[in-house]
């Protein structure tokens, strides 16, 4: 019951979910062919798992098809998952089982990265 209570939002891609907790911290479950989950595997997750290598200062989550971004309360933004057509932001086509960080300095609060597919 603990992990409901922490609950501050939910997003969902194609075929996996994210949370995002009252302490800042992400844990996603479902499919994870591409790394979507960030817990650096690719195996699919029936429960939720940590998403690796993100501190508890997640301000709000969001995910595409199979992927997922994250802003941080430093105004910072890491993506993970799917990368076949760069939508993770940091400069190659490869997919992250882990966050990485959106490059060129994006260091302003976003509202929300838009979803896609």
């Amino acid at each position: 019951m603990g992990f409901y209570r922490s609950l501050l939002s939910l997003t969902e891609g194609k075929e996996h979910t994210n949370s995002l907790t009252s302490s800042g911290g992400v844990k996603c479950w479902g499919a994870n062919s591409a790394g979507q989950l960030g817990d650096g595997t690719t195996i699919q997750r029936n429960l939720p798992v940590d998403v690796m290598g993100l501190s508890n200062d997640v301000e709000t989550i969001t995910a595409g098809g199979a992927h997922t971004c994250a802003v941080t309360t430093s105004g910072g933004v890491k993506c993970w998952g799917l990368g076949r057509y760069s939508q993770l932001g940091n400069g190659t086509a490869a997919n992250q089982t882990n966050p990485v960080d959106v490059r060129d300095g994006i260091k302003t609060y976003l509202p929300l990265i838009g979803k896609g597919q």
